[in-house]
């Protein structure tokens, strides 16, 4: 089941609360800690964080694709799938006198599965690991970068690690979110092309929710894109009409989004 979180309501949920509570940086260092980078890994849900771009470098565009990424191989090792998955990075908790913490985390992964739909919920690339797994044969979207988060936390000696429980449930106060990713693998009919066409997404993101929200940080997000193409060529579009979601159009399959700027747009159990 996919729930999706209405993009202005978090945007306003999280400049709110980035508004109510102190800048950490204004209190009294106490200590800087290096979590043990397994530590956070392991504490990593089977909820993940996805990105929604927009059309347009305006805020508040139309929205785009929206991109999914097992960043953490936790919803790959739930679905006992091996396609060499691996992750790197460090993690450090730093203490202020008045109990507050800030997290920043760096994650390096490689071979994470990489699922995308377009802005109608028609999927145009790779496969769910729950496909995977149903359909061995399938061939998956592997997907390398980079994903760089900070926030802040009331509690420093209790620190919420869990992403998806931070940016959404309350275990902390989301900064800075980051992503630049690319992925290869297989497109999908809904793109317009013929199934199992090589294609490439590529997602660079910057979430900014301690500017203010003025000029182009006004939706929280001054750059992100969810790009989906061919590969061995320009980007692939089509005008092939792909029926109906809940009595409504699905729209038009295959157009890429280019220089897209989105926002965090759902979570994946």
């Amino acid at each position: 089941m996919r729930n999706i979180i209405p993009r202005s309501l978090l945007v306003s949920v999280l400049l709110l609360a980035s508004a109510c509570v102190a800048h950490a940086g204004a209190n009294k260092l106490v200590q800087v800690t290096h979590v043990p980078f397994s530590e956070w890994l392991s504490a990593q849900s089977g909820t993940l964080v996805a990105f929604q771009g927009r059309t347009s470098s305006k805020p508040f565009a139309p929205l785009g694709n929206l991109g999914v990424i097992d960043y953490a191989g936790q919803r790959a090792a739930a679905n006992h799938l091996s396609y060499g998955f691996s992750a790197s990075g460090s993690v450090t908790l730093t203490e202020y006198a008045n109990g507050d913490g800030e997290v920043s985390v760096n994650l390096d992964f490689s071979n994470a599965i990489n699922w995308v739909f377009d802005a109608s919920s028609v999927q145009i690339f790779g496969f769910s690991p729950g496909q995977l797994a149903a359909t061995p044969t399938a061939t998956p979207a592997l997907a390398s970068g980079h994903l760089q988060v900070k926030y802040t936390v009331p509690d420093a000696s209790n620190p919420t690690y869990d992403l998806a429980a931070v940016v959404f449930f309350g275990g902390g106060t989301i900064e800075q979110l980051k992503l630049n990713s690319v992925g290869l693998g297989p497109l999908r009919a809904g793109f317009g092309v013929p199934e199992g066409t090589p294609g490439q997404c590529n997602e660079e993101n910057t979430g900014l929710f301690n500017t203010g929200g003025g000029g182009a940080t006004a939706d929280a997000f001054p750059c992100e894109k969810v790009e989906v193409k061919a590969t061995g060529g320009g980007a692939v579009s089509a005008t092939k009409p792909v029926g109906t979601l809940g009595g409504q159009p699905m729209g038009t399959a295959g157009t890429a989004v280019h220089g897209s700027w989105g926002a965090i747009k759902a979570l994946y159990h």
